[in-house]
């Protein structure tokens, strides 16, 4: 029942926030969702975990998360532009450090396009994620491919606290002090729980696994700040021809500007260049000429865009 009162608390803000079609669309595709949700409830005699197609793969999926599940159930792709970009991006025989994998859609696409010569270090600090994020990957045969940890990704080892939200894709381990009126108000709405969380960074886990990616793909709801902070080493050992997609949270933020500025310098400074900002449908081209302060004013402009960097 507490999930549900969260989720009408969560639809009422979109729709307080949102415009006329988006909330018509919003309402649509809930009522979408409770009509699938029944249907598959009854053929799978009630089960929450089920089977579907995916990107060319299967996945299991949680019925009572309106989160990434239900995106995925409705739509049978997240963040379609982002996916797409990854997929020309990934080649065979990468070796992809994947920060967040949640319950394993980037890290099957990672898998199955690195192929047996490539590998996949999944990390994902949620017990409820990591569980099925295992059996997606068992269910497809990658596990010679993906290896995966629990540990949340920071600047340093430690012992951290971590918020679960009733949506799966949205867990946090941002500092309350640090965040933004909006968060604030969401984690009013989708927290269901906290606890305590391994941390490690991403030079100690590197050293320690003996690794050097080509990718490194990131979404840890506004914690990207700490977690790049711990990783400048990795950052600049990377060669030439190696990307990172990292999703930034302005508005999860208290004070944005500055906490960005200060991880694009650090990337910057590493070799790494903007070459796109996404945002929903909306793509932005970025040339190698482009200033950092105008980057990060791009950033800036949206809520939690996804960034796509390149050493060349």
């Amino acid at each position: 029942m507490m999930g549900i009162k969260k989720n009408i608390a969560v639809l009422k803000d979109t729709i307080k926030r949102g415009g006329a079609i988006e909330c018509i669309n919003l309402i649509r595709d809930h009522f979408k969702w409770i009509a699938l949700k029944k249907y598959l409830k009854v053929k799978f005699r009630n089960e929450n975990y089920v089977i579907i197609e995916v990107q060319g793969n299967k996945m299991y999926i949680d019925l009572e998360d309106p989160g990434i599940s239900r995106t995925l159930l409705l739509y049978g792709v997240h963040e379609k532009i982002q996916t797409d970009i990854m997929k020309n991006i990934l080649k065979s025989g990468m070796t992809v450090l994947d920060i967040g994998g949640n319950i394993g859609y980037y890290v099957l696409i990672e898998a199955s396009l690195v192929g047996k010569y490539g590998k996949v270090y999944a990390i994902e600090p949620d017990p409820r994620n990591f569980k099925l994020l295992n059996m997606n990957i068992k269910l497809n045969e990658l596990d010679q491919i993906v290896r995966t940890y629990q540990y949340a990704i920071s600047s340093g080892r430690g012992i951290k606290k971590f918020y679960l939200t009733v949506n799966r894709n949205y867990p946090s381990m941002l500092d309350v002090k640090e965040w933004s009126d909006y968060m604030t108000r969401k984690m009013r709405n989708v927290k269901i729980d906290e606890m305590n969380v391994e941390t490690i960074s991403v030079d100690d886990f590197v050293a320690m696994e003996n690794i050097l990616p080509d990718v490194i793909r990131m979404d840890i709801e506004g914690y990207e700040i700490e977690a790049i902070k711990g990783m400048t080493i990795t950052l600049n050992n990377m060669k030439k021809d190696s990307y990172l997609f990292f999703e930034f949270h302005p508005i999860l933020l208290k004070n944005p500007t500055q906490k960005i500025k200060e991880v694009l310098e650090i990337i910057y400074n590493s070799g790494f260049r903007i070459f796109k900002v996404v945002q929903n449908n909306t793509v932005v081209n970025i040339s190698k000429q482009t200033t950092l302060h105008e980057c990060l004013r791009t950033i800036l402009r949206f809520k939690a865009p996804g960034v796509f960097f390149y050493k060349g």
